[in-house]
């Protein structure tokens, strides 16, 4: 609780810098969440289309039917996954960067806590905690956040599954490549479009409870990795090269 306090009132005093960390914090958490309820909704939503498949009457080659709902499916998890390791290399490097010059910006403070006998491990568990306290701040807002907003935060992952679905793959459902005789089979016309094949799938609320809870954990628990391990590399090597390089210069 002593190291709560302290790194409470550092981030506190270092106000601006604090505020820019929360915004690149929310930032990253926005896209990353984004990412990660894209890809685990797919699953959900190619059971959903299969059974619109079933519930219309379609059951001749189903073998070959499946293969073409499930190419698109992993399609797109292969583009999100790419495009999520992507984004957690650009936050990395952003993270370290803002890490090396919050350390520069707190010399003061670290010279201060040295003078009175601390120990750098000590020092350490404080700037964990300055990385790590702004993200339980933004975690609680958004928590709140979904709680008012759930409906337009799911509508919102829906339009941009459609998007994804017409910029990766066209607006074309595989339906088209069926053969038209089976496909005059289905009692309900199958979608045309992407769109209105997305459009026409409800999935039920306690499954896009489940979709954007477990990415909200997925999200916190990258970031949380990624402050945790960067904090302490990027410690270690100021401290090292103040201690054996900075001293032996200056």
């Amino acid at each position: 609780m002593f190291f709560v306090k302290i790194a409470w009132a550092s981030l506190k005093y270092h106000r601006k810098t604090t505020i820019l960390y929360l915004f690149f914090l929310s930032i990253a958490f926005f896209l990353l969440f984004i990412f990660e309820s894209l890809e685990n909704s797919i699953p959900y939503l190619y059971q959903n289309i299969k059974q619109l498949l079933l519930s219309s009457g379609y059951t001749v080659n189903s073998e070959i039917t499946q293969d073409l709902l499930q190419k698109p499916a992993l399609f797109l998890i292969g583009r999100y996954q790419l495009l999520k390791r992507s984004l957690l290399l650009l936050i990395a490097f952003i993270l370290i960067a803002f890490s090396f010059i919050y350390q520069k910006v707190n010399e003061k403070e670290r010279s201060t806590w040295q003078q009175t006998g601390s120990s750098t491990v000590s020092w350490i568990w404080i700037n964990l905690l300055q990385g790590l306290l702004p993200l339980l701040f933004l975690t609680a807002c958004f928590i709140l956040f979904y709680l008012l907003f759930q409906q337009h935060i799911i509508q919102f992952i829906l339009n941009q599954q459609i998007r994804s679905l017409e910029f990766f793959i066209g607006n074309q459902t595989s339906s088209d490549q069926l053969v038209p005789a089976n496909l005059d089979q289905i009692i309900i016309r199958f979608p045309k479009t992407n769109h209105a094949l997305i459009q026409s799938i409800l999935l039920p609320n306690r499954v896009w409870n489940h979709v954007l809870l477990l990415s909200t954990g997925q999200v916190l628990r990258r970031l949380f990795c990624l402050i945790c391990s960067l904090q302490l590399i990027t410690v270690g090597i100021y401290h090292f090269w103040r201690e054996k390089w900075h001293n032996k210069l200056f």
